[in-house]
């Protein structure tokens, strides 16, 4: 007469793979010398965690904006494997590393545009205040944290000092 049919969306079981990598350690018959394998260019420690998973970190850490003590637990929560906060920082550290290039590249598109908005805010970090500031399009954002929110910081941060079109503020003097 017909099928009637019911579906059920689930997330699959999540655990983190462990991959061993070995090199052999051998003696030359000949001279006697001892050699050894090498180990893939990006396994560099006894135990790390990899690519992805640090990724995760990042991602929790700077896009979901949530704290270290929180990304670790939620990473404990999903894997069952508690990373320290040394290990997101680590990751963070690579990430900002990774993409110096690409935050060069904004910087100079930012300085070439026709309008662009400014703006800065406070924030606390590890206790102390520091400014956040923002230059932006449509298209391309720029953020550079700084202890100060005067000339000072945005000079530091060199984009405004070279910006010849319109720019969009809240008429702080500084602008």
């Amino acid at each position: 007469l017909g099928v009637e049919k019911r579906q059920v969306f689930e997330v699959p079981s999540v655990c983190l793979e462990v991959t061993e990598h070995q090199a052999a350690i051998k003696c030359c018959p000949g001279c006697g010398k001892q050699v050894k394998g090498h180990f893939p260019s990006a396994v560099s420690q006894a135990v790390q965690y990899g690519a992805r998973l640090q990724a995760q970190m990042v991602y929790l850490n700077n896009y979901q904006l949530l704290p270290l003590q929180r990304t670790c637990e939620i990473l404990e929560a999903v894997y069952g494997q508690r990373p320290s906060q040394a290990a997101v920082l680590a990751a963070n550290q690579r990430v900002r590393a990774a993409i110096g290039q690409s935050v060069a590249q904004i910087r100079q598109a930012l300085k070439r545009s026709a309008v662009i908005h400014c703006d800065e805010t406070g924030t606390r970090v590890q206790g102390q205040l520091k400014w956040l500031h923002v230059v932006s399009t449509p298209h391309l954002t720029f953020y550079g944290l700084h202890p100060k929110r005067s000339q000072v910081a945005m000079r530091t941060l060199d984009i405004l000092p070279h910006f010849q079109g319109w720019a969009v503020h809240d008429a702080f003097v500084s602008y």
